[in-house]
This record gives structure tokens, C-alpha cells and sequence, in this order.
């Protein structure tokens, strides 16, 4: 069950990611896109995925399975990003981009309940999360670092 449910994640999530990028002309709006990817098919597979997710804290198979397709989508969305890395002033792109994966993944993780914070799940704007994430990983990947 969580093979054929993965697979089908793991598609829609490739091939949205991949026509973000193919429908985006400057680095803001790939962020965006990327984002706006990832949240909504994150959150259409929220039903499946969050007893999958909780299941793997215990369960080392399905633990196994899920990095597995966590770490295609997240090879995937920063490949896509690190390709316009000539538009991201931080220091470290390959850093940057990791980063903006991670706190992005975390954040739409807690909205939508999966791990071990199902008590978080649904608070706030799903819209304004959205917005502001994107924001903020832009600014993020285009103004670098400041010492």
C-alpha cells in the first residue's frame, strides 16, 4: 500500500516540479512555483501520508520508504533551483537551497500533521504560509547572507 501510494506522490510531485520550472522566467517566480508544487501535493496526499509518516517513527520499513521519496523530491526541487543558481547571490547556493527545502518541507509538515505533531496540524492560513514561505525563500536565495 505505501509503495503504490509513494509512487503515485512521488509522480505528481516530479512532474509539477518539473512544469514549474519549465513555466518559470525569473528565480521568484521558480520559488514560488516549486513551493506552491510541493505544498499542494503535500496537502492533496495528506490523508495518506500522515499515517504513513506516523507509522515510520516505529515501523524502520516504511521509515526506509519515505526518506526514499523524500529525498527524490528534495533532490529534484533543489536541482531545479541550483540550475538558476547564477540568479542566487548567496554564498553557498548548494547550502541556500538545502536549507530553503528543509524549513519549507518542516513547515508544510506541521501545518498538515504528519510526525509527531499532529496537535499543530491546521493552524493558521494555508494561503498566507504559502505566500510567506515563498517570500521569505526568495529574499533568502537572491540577498544572501549578511555578516
Amino acid at each position: 500500500m505505501q509503495a503504490r501510494a509513494l509512487a503515485e506522490v512521488d509522480m505528481e510531485m516530479a512532474r509539477g516540479l518539473d512544469a514549474a520550472a519549465t513555466e518559470s522566467k525569473t528565480l521568484d517566480e521558480l520559488v514560488s512555483k516549486l513551493i506552491e508544487t510541493l505544498a499542494e501535493v503535500l496537502k492533496k496526499h495528506s490523508a495518506i501520508l500522515r499515517p504513513l509518516m506516523l507509522r515510520a517513527t516505529f515501523d524502520e520499513v516504511v521509515a526506509k520508504e519515505g526518506k526514499r521519496s523524500y529525498a527524490a523530491t528534495e533532490q529534484q526541487f533543489r536541482q531545479l533551483l541550483l540550475n538558476r543558481s547564477k540568479e542566487i547571490h548567496h554564498p553557498d547556493p548548494e547550502r541556500a537551497v538545502r536549507s530553503v527545502f528543509r524549513i519549507v518541507y518542516a513547515a508544510f509538515a506541521r501545518y498538515l500533521g504528519f510526525g509527531s505533531s499532529t496537535t499543530a496540524a491546521w493552524e493558521g492560513d494555508w494561503q498566507v504560509l504559502k505566500e510567506d514561505l515563498e517570500a521569505m525563500s526568495s529574499a533568502f536565495l537572491r540577498h544572501g547572507l549578511t555578516p
